[in-house]
């Protein structure tokens, strides 16, 4: 019995190490190659496919051609973690996705189809292929992407995406899909180049309720997060249908969460910093339809009874470096004075501590803070410790300062 589990043992090990050796590796990308082609009827090339020691499977410069794209994904290199002795029992268990060198064109076509539907169909069996088969498994660890590219052309809405950004990685800690509960450590995501541009929407679908209605009734989604960072981004947005344009530009966007609750409508959040950001919007508000009616000629409520109050703790927010223009093209500009439908910041440097929104309470500390416009509004110096609710609204320890003016004590 020793004798013969060791063997088994020694056989899988040589297995393994055998697909490290060219020769078996050409072996299985030829019959894999062929087997593709042969299921979905267009070209298909692989550089390499083999087993990384000890749980992963690698391809290197896969490539898929579209029926109707010259590239639908191309991948320099894909990397994902399996549980190998549970794979040979016919159970797919995915720990992990390294994805580098990405290239991928996707096309939504006006009766709703996608251009990669033709893979789906060519591995879809019918009911009486059907058997019963092991489960596939996702306990996700390690997610690290580097150099991808993806766009996305909505012929049946009218949405024209492109996507590109240098690295992207995190940690799982948890994903599980039957209770609808995930949870992350930190999100890093830098060099993101973001266009977005939606032509006018000839039909719109009908079916957007009903997909949230099934939505809701699933398990309430539970997120856990422990922090953010998103650097050097580039956002480039346009809505035909709104009137709505904007681009957002900034280096860095980073946060560290103590809690997230959706479902309570609850957030606990250690800090939000904002550094070298320059946001532009430009929008079209018509003072007319401002709040729409329904078929009975009731006006569409914003939220509903079982929506609960916003609960917001944050600890520290820090602005350092912000631009921001926003234009209204639907009112012409005020001759003077602050017109709050053409405003240009042109500084805003500012630091708040322990800020609560909770029950109709508005509370926090402004440790700092400098903010330029460009109708006139200069704070060079800015401090006070503020509430704001139904009984009460105060200013102390305000400390106010501009080019002409200076505040301070305190102001009820």
């Amino acid at each position: 019995m020793l004798i013969t589990i060791i063997s088994i043992l020694v056989f899988f090990t040589l297995l393994i190490f055998s697909l490290r050796l060219p020769v078996v590796q050409n072996f299985i990308k030829d019959k894999l190659i062929v087997y593709l082609e042969k299921k979905i009827k267009t070209d298909v090339s692989l550089e390499k496919v083999y087993i990384g020691f000890p749980n992963s499977l690698v391809m290197e410069k896969l490539y898929l051609k579209g029926q109707d794209t010259d590239t639908l994904l191309a991948v320099k290199k894909l990397d994902v973690g399996l549980h190998m002795w549970k794979l040979l029992k016919s159970t797919a268990d995915i720990t992990s996705v390294d994805m580098e060198g990405v290239r991928a064109n996707v096309v939504r076509k006006p009766d709703g189809k996608f251009n990669f539907d033709y893979i789906i169909d060519a591995f879809a069996t019918s009911d009486k292929e059907e058997s019963p088969s092991k489960p596939f498994i996702i306990s996700l660890d390690k997610i690290k992407l580097k150099d991808i590219g993806v766009t996305f052309n909505d012929q049946q809405s009218q949405n024209d995406i492109k996507l590109y950004f240098k690295s992207f990685d995190t940690r799982v800690k948890t994903f599980d899909l039957n209770n609808n509960k995930y949870a992350v450590n930190d999100i890093n995501l830098d060099g993101l180049k973001l266009k977005l541009k939606q032509d006018l929407v000839k039909e719109v679908s009908k079916k957007v309720e009903k997909k949230v209605d099934s939505l809701n009734d699933k398990k309430p989604m539970q997120i856990g997060l422990r922090g953010i960072k998103l650097t050097n981004f580039d956002i480039d947005y346009g809505d035909d249908n709104t009137k709505t344009f904007a681009k957002v530009l900034f280096k860095e966007l980073s946060t560290k969460v103590n809690k997230l609750d959706l479902e309570n409508n609850s957030y606990n959040v250690a800090n939000v910093f904002l550094s070298g950001a320059d946001i532009n919007a430009n929008l079209y508000l018509p003072a007319q339809n401002a709040n729409p009616k329904n078929e009975k000629g009731n006006e569409v409520s914003k939220s509903t009874d079982q929506e609960k109050a916003l609960s917001l703790l944050l600890g520290k927010l820090v602005l350092n470096d912000v631009k921001v223009a926003y234009n209204n093209t639907a009112i012409a500009p005020a001759k003077q004075g602050m017109d709050f439908n053409h405003l240009n910041f042109s500084k805003m440097n500012v630091e708040v501590r322990s800020f609560k929104m909770q029950n109709n309470t508005f509370a926090g500390t402004v440790n700092s803070a400098e903010i330029r416009e460009a109708r006139g509004l200069d704070i060079q110096k800015f401090n006070t410790d503020f509430v704001y609710n139904e009984k009460e609204a105060y200013l102390k320890d305000l400390y106010l300062q501009t080019p002409k003016t200076l505040l301070r004590d305190e102001w009820f």
